[in-house]
């Protein structure tokens, strides 16, 4: 089990998400280390920064000595039939601002094999932006092209929870791809489909625990009021399983990577979240 928190040493739009949980906002990747954390996201808002290579070649370099790495792919959603970049900015909306060239998506892949790292999530929508058939049926031709791809690089592609159903997400799996589960984006999208509380929980802690060898990488965030607000797992909310889940993982020895997607406190140890 790896464990750690997001990071992006480029990032062009920090500030965008509420509270930003970025690393490098408040704390450093060495204090985490010591707190006994060793995995970061490398999350990408923009194609642009993934343009950023020599910066994030002495990023990598530097920061391997102590934390293996996921990376995420910049926003990305579907509008109609037609492929598009989702910019954080722009979730709540879900208006899509840039078409996303297939090109640069292949891009960040090739560069997830030259900087070594292996795990590459990637959006088809945004929480309680659930996709019907037709866009589904459109994303699911250009992922699997894109899971081709990736691991000709060596890299695993990792397709993110949040407007996809269940039965789409198994049918990704059934079709070799891997999921990155995001406990928040899920959770809401359950109440998206008129399931709420611990009807809602009980879904989320079942759907990982039955898909588990599909899931490489885990998001844990906190949603607050019904919006995928980036809080602790420590904060009381409306997700209640994430302690359950945690040490599930740690119990069975599961070869999880799991990123806290929310505003580290650097006065917590990793064995924190795991207290009983």
């Amino acid at each position: 089990m790896k464990i750690g928190y997001t990071d992006n040493p480029v990032s062009e739009t920090l500030g965008i998400f509420p509270g930003s949980y970025f690393v490098s906002v408040c704390s450093s990747p060495e204090l985490l280390s010591k707190n006994g954390f060793n995995l970061i996201e490398l999350h990408l808002q923009t194609f642009g920064e993934a343009e950023k290579e020599k910066e994030l070649k002495r990023y990598v370099t530097k920061i391997m000595r102590c934390f293996d790495l996921v990376m995420h792919c910049p926003f990305i959603g579907l509008e109609g039939g037609t492929y598009r970049l989702l910019l954080p900015e722009k979730v709540l909306s879900n208006t899509m601002s840039e078409k996303a060239d297939i090109n640069k998506i292949i891009r960040v892949e090739e560069l997830c094999g030259e900087l070594g790292i292996k795990f590459l999530t990637i959006h088809a929508s945004s929480a309680m932006k659930m996709i019907n058939e037709g866009e589904y049926s459109n994303f699911k031709k250009t992922i699997l092209k894109l899971n081709w791809l990736a691991k000709s690089q060596g890299v695993m592609l990792c397709v993110e929870t949040g407007g996809l159903s269940e039965e789409q997400l198994v049918d990704l799996t059934k079709n070799g791809l891997n999921i990155t589960f995001d406990t928040s984006h899920f959770f809401l999208d359950m109440t998206q489909l008129g399931i709420d509380g611990e009807k809602a929980n009980q879904k989320t802690l079942e759907f990982f625990i039955s898909n588990q060898i599909y899931i490489p990488v885990v998001h844990m965030s906190q949603p607050v009021d019904g919006k995928d607000a980036h809080a602790s797992i420590l904060d009381s909310g409306m997700i209640n399983v994430h302690k359950t889940m945690l040490n599930f993982i740690k119990d069975k020895n599961l070869n999880t990577r799991v990123i806290f997607e929310f505003k580290p406190n650097p006065n917590l140890k990793a064995e924190d979240y795991f207290k009983r």
